[in-house]
């Protein structure tokens, strides 16, 4: 359900979309939340995210939502998070 609509959201955008974290390594728990990275190809439009967030906070799902512009973080995150990451979107 999440998968399908930051796809959706962000179909016409030059980005790739993973996921990452607990639910990528597939050691989450029930409650773990969802993390999601987004890696703009160039320029990107940080209100973007604003309104996918707030997109995702209307659904009603029994987890929490996090999602990152990967672009802004260390190298350090950023590498931890590709590590085991599965790609929704190229």
């Amino acid at each position: 359900m999440v998968k399908d609509i930051v796809i959706a959201f962000l179909k016409d955008e030059e980005v790739k979309v993973i996921l990452f974290g607990s639910r990528a390594r597939g050691n989450n728990q029930i409650s773990s939340d969802v993390d999601v990275g987004i890696i703009p190809a160039g320029k990107f439009r940080e209100e973007r995210i604003t309104l996918l967030k707030e997109k995702i906070e209307n659904i009603n799902i029994p987890y929490k939502v996090e999602i990152v512009n990967l672009s802004e973080v260390s190298e350090e995150f950023k590498r931890e998070a590709m590590k085991d990451a599965i790609i929704w979107k190229d």
